[in-house]
Order: C-alpha cells, then structure tokens, then sequence
C-alpha cells in the first residue's frame, strides 16, 4: 500500500508541486532528487501517519537537490521547513 501511494504521489509532486517548489529557475542535476524525496516522504510519514505533509516536505527536500551539484544540495532541516513556509505562503 506504501509503495502505491508512493508511487502516485511521485508522479504527482514530480509534475505539479516540485515545479513550484523549486526556488532558481533552471535545474542544476537532478541525480539524487528520487532518492531524497523518497528516504525524506518514507521519514516525514512515518513521523505523521499523514500523506499529504510527508509528500510535500519530500518535495521541498528534493528540490534542494536539483538546485546544486553533488552533496551540497542535500538540505539541513531548517532549510526544508524554510522552504516549507515559503511554499504555504504561495498558496
């Protein structure tokens, strides 16, 4: 059943939320941005029990990655509730 909602919401936020979420305008390299995302929505969901806030803090997570090469678009956890905030203001 995880693996399902997993799998729907990847297409989804990878299509609709990720594009807004992104905060530079072209992407840098997206290798690592799936793994992120997963290992981020598997944690958040686990902490929750909610899909929906485990989804979007996974997409603000993997957005950090496409912005900058290598281990350095890993985000801390200030910056992915930063861009948390940043992304329910926009709403």
């Amino acid at each position: 059943m995880l693996k399902d909602l997993i799998e729907v919401f990847n297409a989804r936020i990878k299509e609709e939320m990720l594009s807004e979420i992104v905060a530079r305008d072209e992407e840098v390299v997206a290798n690592g941005a799936g793994d992120v995302f997963g290992a981020t929505f598997l944690l958040r969901y686990y902490e929750t029990k909610d899909v929906h806030k485990a989804a979007i803090f996974a997409s603000c997570a993997a957005s950090f990655v496409v912005e900058k090469e290598g281990v350095e678009g890993v985000p801390c956890m200030e910056g992915v509730n930063e861009r948390m905030l940043m992304y329910h203001n926009k709403l």
